[in-house]
């Protein structure tokens, strides 16, 4: 493809990509359905996905604040999706970990995502379904560091 026919297909993808996530329901700053800020649904899940962590970890892994972090695990701990603990070793340390409640919160979420997905893409032949899937794959292959947990 020249120069200019990749642009257009560009221009085309990102508001067909656009258009996508509005129709899969976005990502609003605050769910209605689960009441979580888009972070706060984000360290459940990473907490799911790798255990229980250090609040500096959170705080590298979204690239915010310690104060922040820890903030966002406090209101974690109220809604009680997950509890602290400090460490026996270091009481400067704090560990955050999922609790059942997060996991039952998180996996509620995750079939509201799939039923979505299988509406939107319930046009497309499974053919047509598996090639969208590989090209997909074939486009974030390496943009990842670490398989997210969402």
């Amino acid at each position: 493809m020249t120069t200019e026919p990749r642009r257009a297909a560009m221009a085309q993808l990102e508001q067909s990509l656009t258009l996508l996530a509005r129709t899969m329901g976005g990502r609003p700053a605050r769910s209605p359905d689960d009441g979580l800020s888009v972070p706060q649904r984000m360290v459940v899940g990473w907490l799911a996905a790798t255990g229980k962590r250090r609040i500096s970890d959170i705080a590298d892994r979204m690239g915010v604040s310690l104060s922040a972090a820890t903030g966002l695990a406090d209101r974690l701990a109220r809604a009680e999706l997950a509890v602290r603990e400090r460490s026996t070793e270091d009481r400067r340390v704090v560990w955050l970990e999922i609790t059942p409640k997060g996991r039952e919160l998180l996996a509620k979420t995750r079939e509201r995502r799939r039923q979505r997905m299988e509406e939107t893409f319930s046009v497309l032949s499974d053919e047509d379904l598996a090639e969208f899937v590989r090209l997909i794959g074939k486009a974030v292959t390496g943009q990842r560091k670490e398989p997210s947990p969402e």
